[in-house]
């Protein structure tokens, strides 16, 4: 059994990670029948030893744990069922979920051997005759893809809508998102500079001048950066566009 030492220096067991609300019932019965007490007494000393107040908290906290626990294995069922019959149901899911339910389906997926399943759905997604479609599965692909999914997302920085091309420009250049970094295959900078220069849309523009400070520090995305200085902007995004120029500097140097 594992141990905890509390605030007064005592030593008392701990419950596992994934602690069995039957297994603690049996913990009770045994303690009542080795100490010949009521199996109410029995509880609460049990609870005691495990540094709650009552066995109604105990009780409670671990049938909470459990439920938080079951979640992601739902999530990823239904996630599932999704992508092997509707796409665009898949995409809304995971545009509706908080990122922490997300990254808990994610990391459920990998250990399941599932996460190629859901990738493939979100694949096709993104090639779905729905721009709403397109912009759920790409916006998904930002935590879930994998090393097949450079190709697809690079596609969509050339998609008719803006928003779509602006959910592509961070899923495929983003890396903090990511369980591995995408291989990028044919360089990518040259695009983001085109896109930061050129694009329509004044929001896909600053995506693409955002990715790029986020993650270049290439010479050739100077004159991006001091054009984007000269534009008004926020507090914030300016620090990030000067700490990229330096970073440039010091590159070269």
């Amino acid at each position: 059994m594992q141990t905890q030492v509390n605030l007064k220096g005592v030593v008392m067991p701990k419950l596992p990670s994934k602690p069995s609300l039957e297994n603690l019932k049996n913990q009770a019965r045994t303690k009542q029948h080795l100490e010949q007490i009521s199996l109410s007494q029995a509880q609460f000393a049990l609870a005691r030893d495990y540094g709650f107040p009552s066995w109604t908290r105990l009780k409670v906290f671990v049938e909470a744990k459990i439920t938080k626990q079951a979640k992601p294995a739902a999530l990823t069922k239904e996630l599932l069922e999704y992508a092997a019959s509707d796409v665009a149901l898949l995409g809304q899911k995971f545009a509706q979920m908080p990122l922490h339910e997300i990254l808990s389906v994610r990391t459920h997926a990998i250990q399941t051997k599932t996460i190629t399943a859901l990738v493939d759905g979100l694949l096709l997604g993104c090639a779905h005759p729905e721009p709403r479609v397109r912009f759920d599965c790409a916006m998904a692909l930002d935590h879930m893809a994998d090393e097949r999914c450079t190709p697809v997302l690079r596609q969509l920085l050339q998609d008719p809508i803006p928003r779509v091309r602006r959910a592509a420009i961070h899923s495929v250049s983003c890396e903090a998102c990511k369980v591995t970094k995408l291989d990028s295959g044919e360089e990518l900078t040259p695009i983001l500079i085109d896109m930061a220069l050129n694009d329509s849309s004044p929001r896909v523009r600053m995506t693409a001048i955002g990715a790029l400070a986020q993650t270049c520090a290439d010479a050739r995305a100077k004159p991006v950066f001091e054009m984007a200085l000269t534009m008004k902007i926020d507090s914030v995004f300016r620090k990030i566009l000067t700490r990229a120029l330096e970073e440039i500097k010091v590159t070269r140097q």
